[in-house]
């Protein structure tokens, strides 16, 4: 029996849309996650990789989680699960860094929105 054709597309984006609820557990249970820029200056580098995928809260996460979703149906392309998650993880490292370097106010930072600015430039 064949799955329905747009069902495929929509398992690919299921590795993440479950890493960012993990991770956002890890951070709640108290493993602080977030880009802090004074602990990346001070050698946490980690930081430019897991910032963007924790939340403030579950709103927060759940407002993301909808607008990936958004964009999947936007921009459905037939890719592999790690295709796009690395197609994210490279967007999160760049906002990131972005951020570190170029906005030296902006002292911590959390959430998607930035990746899913660039997931919606990446898709034009």
């Amino acid at each position: 029996m064949s799955r329905p054709p747009f069902l495929s597309p929509a398992l690919s984006w299921l590795p993440l849309l479950t890493l960012p609820p993990l991770l956002q557990a890890l951070h709640h249970w108290g493993t602080d996650l977030a880009f802090q820029r004074h602990s990346i200056l001070a050698g946490e580098w980690w930081r430019l990789l897991s910032g963007g995928w924790v939340h403030t809260n579950l709103a927060h996460l759940g407002m993301n989680l909808l607008a990936l979703g958004l964009l999947w149906l936007l921009f459905a392309r037939p890719r592999s699960p790690w295709y796009r998650l690395a197609e994210v993880a490279l967007l999160v490292l760049l906002v990131d860094m972005a951020i570190l370097l170029l906005e030296p106010g902006t002292r911590r930072y959390v959430g998607l929105s930035g990746a899913l600015h660039g997931l919606f430039v990446w898709g034009c």
